[in-house]
């Protein structure tokens, strides 16, 4: 039988993630009465939501046509399910019922189109003894350097809450390291948001205190930034967003912030913004450059037609930049979106603008 478009698929999978999900987590709960065991009453309603989560994730990497994608996220699912206590062979089970309600429900052809991405999934998940042990700690602080000492002082005083330990660390590090602000915010603050994601992932920090620590590193940021020195203008603005369905704003603001001190006109919209909001604000400010951030898989696809819409709407060139850890799994899932360029970092970030434009660096 001849499979589906993978457009198609991911479309239908997409729109029927919640119903698809709440059949696989009636078939799941009713088959492996233990998989509530962690949840007790709420189980459904958290395999639900899980699962719904991971068809989201399906979806994009189906449009992409990439089953690695799916693999890669089913390593990150498992280390923190296992971190709370669910086992990762009940993730399997899960993920087989999904197979099955999705071989039943999608029209003939779609199984054939899935199936790759059900074995990369299933590979990823299989003789995992502890998906704890096996996680990367890619994100976490190297403690051996200068930077990494600071960035972990300062966490386990945001962790606390204490906003005025937590100013003074960075503070002295301004006046006696000679770091500039730029520094202490990409390699100090920013870092320490990073481990902050892994603790999380790894159940060692509530959602309360991620929340905590983000609005400290938020506000000395903003603090920090606004004590560096303003290159002159180089006549270009840069519109700075986060995509319908993405609230993450730390990055994509700071990223604002830094254009703006090398000399760009800055106009940060915000974060979970429509893309004809974003096209309006792209008319009305002339914008130059476009930097859009995206936290998810699944904001990959709007991010592509916020770009689609400004190429068709807007009648001038306008170059588009786009980050977050949506693309961040594989080198080339920027170019799918159809943008002009992708960095990993602020600071390649703000490089990256110059060079879509032609802009030297500033002296």
């Amino acid at each position: 039988m001849e499979s589906l478009s993978h457009d198609l698929v991911a479309e239908l999978i997409q729109g029927s993630s919640s119903g698809f999900a709440a059949l696989a987590s009636s078939r799941l709960i009713e088959r492996h009465p233990a998989v509530t065991q962690v949840y007790g009453s709420s189980a459904f309603s958290s395999w639900r939501f899980s699962l719904e989560s991971w068809l989201l994730e399906l979806a994009a990497a189906v449009r992409d046509e990439l089953p690695a994608l799916l693999g890669s996220h089913c390593e990150w699912m498992a280390t923190t399910f296992e971190a709370r206590g669910v086992k990762t062979r009940h993730l399997e089970l899960a993920i087989a019922c999904l197979g099955e309600v999705l071989g039943e429900e999608l029209p003939p052809g779609g199984a054939e189109s899935i199936a790759p991405f059900f074995e990369a999934a299933q590979v990823a998940l299989k003789g995992r003894s502890s998906a704890l042990e096996c996680s990367t700690s890619a994100d976490a602080i190297d403690v051996t350097t200068a930077g990494g000492k600071l960035a972990t002082s300062f966490l386990r005083a945001a962790l606390e809450s204490d906003r005025a330990a937590a100013r003074q660390l960075i503070q002295e590090a301004l006046a006696k390291n000679g770091q500039s602000s730029q520094q202490l915010v990409t390699d100090v603050l920013l870092a320490a948001q990073r481990e902050l994601g892994r603790l999380w992932q790894r159940d060692e920090v509530s959602i309360a205190e991620e929340h905590v620590v983000t609005e400290i590193t938020r506000d000395l940021i903003r603090e920090l930034l606004r004590t560096e020195a303003r290159s002159p203008t180089n006549g270009h603005t840069v519109v700075a967003a986060s995509v319908d369905g993405d609230g993450h704003d730390l990055g994509i603001r700071t990223l604002a912030d830094l254009f703006e001190l090398e000399g760009w006109r800055t106009v940060y919209v915000g974060t979970d913004v429509p893309r004809d909001e974003i096209v309006r604000a792209v008319e009305i400010y002339q914008a130059h450059l476009v930097a859009l951030s995206g936290s998810l898989s699944q904001h990959r696809e709007m991010i592509a037609q916020t770009i689609a819409t400004i190429r068709s709407q807007v009648d001038r060139t306008v170059k588009v930049l786009v980050g977050g850890r949506a693309f961040d799994r594989e080198g080339e899932l920027w170019r799918r979106v159809g943008a002009d360029g992708y960095a990993r970092t602020l600071r390649a970030g703000v490089v990256k603008g110059r060079e879509l434009l032609g802009i030297p660096e500033a002296p």
